[in-house]
């Protein structure tokens, strides 16, 4: 006799976003846009102060930078000063911005973006392990196209993301083995992407026991 009907949800838990490396902490405080800006700007002060020297004697990006000056800008010409202060406090306040940006990039290492579909398992060659044990993934119409699929018991978290039911990966979620040590963070994360669902049917305790008595 059946008593209950459980709704069996899918899930999938899967690696967090990794550390980004040294050289994107460099770069990432500004977009690109702010860069191509900064190398047209530098680009422009290289070509005013050597093709039109009489109107700017100076490279007003490498003064407002770094303090270089070829001649003190109490002797040039109203327009070069002009250029000289509105770049000075263009290029201070970005550097005000990238330094208080990579200071706290120091303090806290960013990471990057967690996947959150199955396309992002693919673009980022994450393998998926399915459960095949009392799992059967022909009941579920899954978008598993061009994902490299593994085969096993999910025991413990390494680099796989795990395809199973919820309610198994929520107790490999908040085991100990999740945390990582460095930050005190979650190494896994479920996708915020939602699958397909089954259900299963249960019987009592008490219905299954006269079932098997009368056997």
């Amino acid at each position: 006799m059946v008593d209950g009907i459980e709704m069996l949800k899918l899930a999938i838990l899967a690696p967090r976003g990794a550390p980004v490396s040294i050289s994107s902490m460099v770069l990432r405080p500004f977009t690109t846009g702010v860069w191509i800006v900064l190398l047209v700007l530098c680009l422009l002060s290289c070509l005013g102060h050597n093709v039109i020297p009489s109107l700017f004697q100076n490279n007003l990006f490498f003064l407002a930078l770094f303090g270089f000056d070829k001649r003190n800008l109490r002797f040039t010409g109203r327009c070069e000063k002009q250029f000289a202060i509105s770049m000075i406090i263009l290029l201070f306040q970005l550097k005000c911005a990238y330094e208080t940006i990579l200071i706290s990039y120091v303090i806290e290492r960013p990471t990057e973006p967690d996947p959150r579909t199955i396309r992002d398992l693919k673009e980022r060659n994450i393998p998926l392990l399915i459960n095949d044990l009392g799992f059967d993934m022909e009941k579920f119409d899954f978008p598993l196209d061009g994902v490299h699929l593994e085969f096993g018991i999910p025991s413990e978290l390494n680099r796989s993301a795990i395809v199973s039911f919820r309610y198994e990966l929520e107790l490999l979620a908040i085991d100990v083995a999740n945390i990582d040590l460095t930050n005190g963070k979650p190494r896994f994360g479920f996708l915020e992407q939602t699958f397909p669902e089954s259900f299963e049917e249960q019987c009592s305790r008490r219905d299954c026991n006269k079932s098997g008595e009368r056997r």
